[in-house]
């Protein structure tokens, strides 16, 4: 029995070799600074909320096993794998030596750029790759998503020419792989055995009308983001590795339309096994976002301050109200708090919370990290715009 056994004696098991609630350092993140997703190192996507940071929880097994929803490709074995990123970009990697041979699973979000083609503005787009790079290895599949972990959501599929039209209560989705899948009432799943260079592709998106995808197509798409980040990076100087990761971290939890920064991608992680503080973060805090983006200003990009101080200038009242604590991605000013009923949490730290009431809070310290943060900007550079 593994750690994370010991730690869940009781989690619900489904019908694939995932480790339930992978502990949460065994996690890597993709985004395309809309959204982003946590996939954990047994090759389990367990974290998606669509469309934007804030929305529907579409994969939300990290806080609720039975009825959150996951995404597996991996090895037909349960167990965990190495994760890293490929390069310097937000391509995450998840390796895993067999007594057979050794898989390679690629994940990533496409577009993260600023400003995308109307077609793609909508579109949250998945792009997942599993290789076979060394021997053979038996790999499985599985695809079950929920909704607001939402124990009567709905879920059907439709299968067509190019892959499943997938229907999880409000949300809609489209899927495409390059391998057969057998479909269930609540999932898709399926079994493949690769030998070496063998690679199976699959894509998951929402918003789209349809881009007739292809190993082809979905290996070009994945290196335009490859490109896009060794772009972005050359405004980043004289880092070490470890800082210019976290400055990527940072511009990935950008929310991108507006230059605002989210605090985490997730909710309701616990401060402490089995408690009941489980806060909401995915929403932006003046403090937070000042120091984060101070960081990048050090490093000499402050275009990303210049766009967020033009968004936070518009969400000030005409009437001079003072700053809050918090705003929405959106620039929403009340974020009221809520609980999701019957609800475990993450390895049973309930209850689960959407929304965060500091919004009322005053807390004078984050006008001083946000001078701080004003300062550096126009140190670096930085132009002053009434």
């Amino acid at each position: 029995m593994n750690q994370d056994e010991l730690n869940n004696p009781t989690a619900p098991q489904h019908s694939l070799n995932a480790i339930a609630y992978s502990a949460i350092e065994r996690h890597g993140i993709i985004g395309d600074r809309r959204t982003a997703s946590l996939v954990a190192s047994d090759g389990t996507l367990d974290w998606l909320c669509l469309p934007d940071y804030d929305g529907d929880i579409v994969f939300g097994a990290l806080l609720d096993w039975g009825k959150g929803g996951c995404w597996r490709m991996g090895p037909a074995a349960m167990m965990h794998g190495e994760q890293s990123y490929d390069g310097e970009t937000m391509v995450l990697q998840t390796a895993w030596k067999l007594e057979t041979g050794k898989l390679v699973l690629r994940d990533t979000m496409l577009w993260p750029e600023d400003d995308r083609a109307p077609e793609q503005e909508s579109c949250r787009v998945i792009v997942r790759c599993l290789k076979c790079v060394q021997g053979t290895a038996r790999c499985e599949f599985f695809l079950r998503p929920g909704f607001n972990l939402d124990a009567d959501a709905s879920v059907s599929f439709t299968e067509h020419a190019s892959g499943f039209s997938i229907r999880a209560s409000e949300c809609a989705l489209r899927f495409w792989c390059n391998f057969p899948l057998q479909q269930d009432p609540t999932h898709l799943h399926g079994k493949i055995e690769l030998s070496e260079g063998q690679e199976i592709w699959a894509v998951l998106e929402t918003g789209a009308t349809g881009h007739g995808w292809s190993a082809e197509s979905a290996r070009d798409a994945v290196e335009k983001g490859r490109i896009y980040w060794s772009e972005w990076l050359k405004r980043i100087h004289h880092a070490p590795r470890e800082i210019r990761r976290s400055a990527m971290t940072v511009h990935l939890l950008t929310y991108a339309p507006d230059g605002c920064v989210v605090a985490a991608a997730t909710t309701s992680l616990p401060e402490r096994i089995g408690g009941e503080w489980n806060a909401d973060y995915r929403l932006s805090w003046i403090r937070d976002t000042s120091l984060a983006l101070g960081m990048l200003e050090r490093l000499g990009d402050w275009k990303e301050t210049e766009r967020y101080l033009q968004w936070l200038r518009r969400q000030v009242s005409r009437f001079g109200q003072p700053l809050r604590v918090l705003y929405g991605i959106r620039g929403e000013k009340r974020m009221r708090q809520r609980k999701i009923k019957d609800a475990t949490g993450y390895r049973h730290s309930a209850p689960v919370r959407i929304g965060n009431h500091a919004y009322n809070q005053f807390q004078i310290g984050s006008v001083g990290f946000l001078a701080d943060c004003v300062w550096l900007y126009l140190q670096e550079g930085g132009q002053w715009r009434e």
